[in-house]
């Protein structure tokens, strides 16, 4: 799977979770994201490949 089609999956997977009336994501979702994310750099970078 190419980078570009993981960001677009991610991008997909974040629109769905949009708040309609403020546009913005909840904050649990976006800390989620945020702990998926430092988890994944860590692990690429810094740790042994996943």
């Amino acid at each position: 799977m190419s980078s570009s089609n993981n960001i677009e999956i991610l991008r997909k997977w974040m629109y769905n979770r949009i708040n309609p009336n403020t546009g913005l994501v909840s904050d649990e979702y976006e800390a989620g994201l945020t702990q998926f994310m430092d988890f994944a750099n860590y692990r690429l970078y810094e740790g042994s490949r996943i």
